[in-house]
């Protein structure tokens, strides 16, 4: 006796792989997103990390004597005129890791023991950003009269934006999305 063999065995059809194809896009979309925010979250934990850094590299060079007597004789001697300011602000071209110095223009002050000693704490010189790789222009750290230290990310434009870790809210880059 003969055993009858089945030749149903097509495959599958158009529709069935039009669907398996539109369920594996969906679930890479979602993946894809998620893998997206994880980055941009990566890369924000990234500056804060080193706004944090910077932060601390101040602080200490703050605590020195010399320190608080520069800076509080540059407050009071302001920016001209002989009108006093309100802060003093360090600078930092994020770009090539440069030093901090107290001018944008590159310009390094040798009497400056607030410049030196910031430098020395810093090592290796400023960190590169990380979400704003291609926005920000310099690392600017100002400190007031009262050693009040704060840390932002300036673009090229000027504008400044505070991710000093104390200071961040959860997303602090979100003015450039």
């Amino acid at each position: 006796m003969k055993k009858k063999v089945r030749k149903d065995n097509r495959g599958l059809s158009l529709v069935e792989i039009l669907i398996a194809v539109a369920i594996m896009s969906v679930i890479i979309s979602v993946v894809g997103a998620l893998y997206t925010q994880y980055i941009k979250r990566s890369k924000i934990h990234a500056d804060v990390a080193s706004a944090e850094t910077i932060l601390n590299a101040v602080d200490t060079a703050v605590k020195e004597k010399d320190v608080i007597k520069e800076i509080r004789t540059r407050i009071n001697a302001g920016g001209g005129g002989g009108v006093p300011s309100t802060s003093i602000k360090l600078y930092a071209n994020a770009g090539n890791k440069g030093p901090f110095l107290l001018t944008k223009d590159g310009a390094q002050d040798a009497t400056s023991i607030f410049e030196s000693s910031v430098n020395q704490y810093m090592g290796d010189g400023s960190p590169e950003f990380k979400y704003l790789e291609n926005n920000a222009a310099y690392w600017v750290v100002t400190v007031d009269y009262d050693m009040n230290i704060t840390v932002a990310a300036s673009d090229a434009a000027g504008a400044e934006l505070n991710i000093t870790p104390s200071a961040v809210a959860v997303d602090p880059y979100s003015k450039y999305q």
